[in-house]
């Protein structure tokens, strides 16, 4: 693969479209998560996929590779909430409502029934925080299984909308990076605020027990 800087804006666009036509092939639902993915990657990111994936110029021998691991694996870039050793949440390029959020763990799992409990867990404790900054009426928590990858939607509801109404949204990549920076903020200020609330605990109990072992100690 040449350097990104050599290719074409013309040859760029060209296999854009090859790709595109490829992902006719497969089915439909998947079909329609790829094709957004890929004609929302602006140009450099797009050269940038292709060349992490090995593809050719004319993405004729492409082999399918899942979105969301290169996502987790910081291949793909994304605009990141919070993130551990289990899971990388990141907002949704294209999303339902303001603050739609993917939960995808590191691990590839592709069936939604076999995501682990803690991953759950995760889920509430970022939608909990999403509701709160974002100002939303309620949050929905949704399972799905996106190009084979199985993922958790955090989905903000604003104005008691039915989520059916819901469409999806051509958001600006400046929007949701700030979105996503206000989110991670906030998410540090709520651990660090759990940790001063653990120690203080902590402390609290440590005090209360020298003191029983001072008033043991005092019995004849």
């Amino acid at each position: 693969m040449p350097d990104e800087a050599k290719i074409p804006k013309e040859e760029i666009e060209r296999i854009r479209q090859n790709i595109l036509a490829q992902v006719k092939n497969f089915p439909p639902d998947k079909a329609d998560e790829l094709r957004e993915q890929i004609e929302a990657m602006p140009d450099d990111e797009f050269v940038d996929f292709l060349r992490k994936n090995n593809m050719t110029q004319q993405g004729e021998s492409q082999e399918q590779q899942c979105i969301f691991c290169l996502i987790s694996e910081g291949k793909v870039e994304s605009s990141s909430v919070y993130e551990d050793s289990e899971i990388i949440a990141v907002l949704d390029i294209n999303p339902l409502s303001k603050g739609h959020t993917l939960i995808i763990p590191r691990e590839h799992i592709s069936k939604t029934e076999n995501l682990k409990a803690s991953t759950f867990e995760k889920a509430r404790m970022l939608s909990s925080l999403i509701k709160k900054e974002l100002n939303a009426d309620s949050i929905e928590i949704l399972t799905s299984s996106r190009l084979g990858h199985a993922i958790i939607n955090i989905i903000p509801v604003y104005n008691n909308a039915p989520l059916l109404d819901f469409k999806r949204q051509k958001t600006p990549k400046e929007s949701i990076k700030e979105i996503a920076g206000k989110l991670a903020v906030a998410l540090k200020d709520n651990e660090q605020k759990e940790e001063e609330n653990k120690a203080m605990e902590q402390k609290a109990k440590a005090s209360e027990e020298v003191k029983n072992i001072r008033i043991k100690r005092r019995r004849p």
